[in-house]
């Protein structure tokens, strides 16, 4: 059974979508939830998104985003 664990927090759905691609292009499985954003406003974003990945993979993952920022 694999676990997850929050690689990346985010109130963009868009920049949420950017690194979890960007995480799955280094080979590890990703996935985004969003816990809570406005659906009246989603463009303001909640500051809840996060993308999680594999616990086994956390720090190596963490280690991609730290040479590949998304801003």
């Amino acid at each position: 059974m694999n676990y997850w664990a929050v690689a990346f927090t985010t109130g963009s759905p868009h920049e949420a979508e950017i690194v979890k691609g960007l995480l799955e292009n280094h080979g590890f499985n990703a996935v985004v939830m969003d816990n809570g954003a406005s659906s009246a406003y989603p463009q303001l974003g909640s500051g809840d998104i996060t993308v999680l990945v594999e616990r086994e993979h956390l720090l190596r993952a963490m280690y991609s985003l730290q040479k590949n920022p998304t801003s």
